[in-house]
């Protein structure tokens, strides 16, 4: 049997308190422009076998498991004879597990046919984590996300049909100051087009490594301020019409709280202005730079690492600022009365 986990943990926040169990290694893409996390595995599917060997091993860790989660990226990616069996051994060993959940792309569930999505729903797979990222078809492409705003939709509708729970997330700051507008709506259309059960935003993290920040230190991409990308979330939160979505960013659960959701925003935004606007890693430096990471401290590896020195300290302190900003308790339902 392989060892329990190899390489670095990602998961979603919602599966904190998860068994986390890696039934792929790496992602099955791992060519988006703006991630850096699995670019140190090469992407295999784990056999069947080793999964189910863990989760015997999981066995005698706690009395009680209620969720599982599987990774890596595009778990769902494994063929669906297999993952009946892993659901199987699950329900045989964790008769107490509520809910199982993992992340898949687009391709993941597209290449399975209705009745292989229904079977596994069925069999125990509640919920998947899907990345639209974006619905400009622009963006998409200059992110290489490997798949067109249409196939990411339809992948999201036919898991909805199937009776899977979807997770969305989408990124703010990903289109840059001149195609912010843009991005905004259209991913605002393609949410409102999927109606997942969740919606979350993530703010733009230019890591080291990643093509994208590779064409920040070129001066080719312009990093959002903090007020551009809470002026995002507004115009997709004005767009949006999406009954039974929970937005989880300003998060909440509302139908018609709509106009107060908004004043919230437009709030945030108005003291969001007061703050830097340098925002990602930036913080006014030339991005040419050949010894930027080695003054600043930035740190190599996952993204949500935590960022070392001075400038670390710094950048993280001015992140929790814009989370703060972002993520005050207020939860709502993202549909139009």
């Amino acid at each position: 049997m392989e060892d329990f986990y190899e390489g670095r943990i990602f998961r979603p926040p919602s599966e904190a308190y998860s068994l986390i169990v890696q039934s792929t290694i790496g992602c099955s893409h791992n060519r988006c422009a703006f991630c850096t996390m699995y670019k140190e595995k090469q992407f295999r599917i784990r056999s069947t076998e080793d999964v189910i060997a863990n989760l015997e091993r999981a066995r005698g860790f706690a009395s009680s498991i209620k969720r599982i989660f599987f990774a890596d990226g595009d778990a769902f990616i494994r063929k669906s004879e297999e993952q009946l069996k892993i659901s199987a051994a699950v329900k045989r060993i964790f008769p107490e597990c509520e809910r199982v959940s993992m992340y898949a792309s687009p391709k993941s569930v597209l290449i399975k046919t209705d009745d292989e999505l229904k079977a596994l729903h069925d069999a125990g797979t509640e919920l998947l984590y899907m990345g639209l990222e974006s619905g400009d078809e622009n963006v998409l492409r200059r992110i290489n996300k490997g798949a067109t705003a249409e196939e990411i939709i339809l992948a999201g509708q036919r898991a909805k049909q199937a009776g899977f729970a979807v997770s969305l997330t989408a990124i703010l700051g990903l289109a840059g100051d001149e195609g912010s507008a843009a991005h905004a709506k259209a991913t605002a259309e393609a949410v409102s087009r999927m109606k997942p059960d969740y919606f979350g935003l993530l703010s733009l993290m230019l890591e080291p490594g990643g093509p994208m920040y590779d064409e920040y230190r070129a001066g080719r991409l312009k990093p959002v301020g903090p007020a551009t990308a809470l002026e995002e979330c507004r115009i997709m939160l004005e767009n949006m019409d999406s009954e039974g979505t929970v937005f989880r960013q300003v998060v909440g659960a509302f139908r018609d709280e709509r106009a107060s959701c908004q004043r919230i925003l437009d709030a945030r935004v108005h003291r969001c202005v007061c703050f830097p606007v340098a925002f990602f890693v930036g913080m006014g430096d030339d991005p040419a730079s050949a010894s930027y990471e080695s003054r600043h401290g930035i740190a190599h590896g996952a993204c949500g690492s935590r960022p070392q020195g001075t400038f670390g300290r710094i950048q993280e302190l001015h992140a929790r600022v814009v989370d703060a900003l972002l993520c005050q308790p207020v939860h709502y339902r993202v549909a139009r009365p």
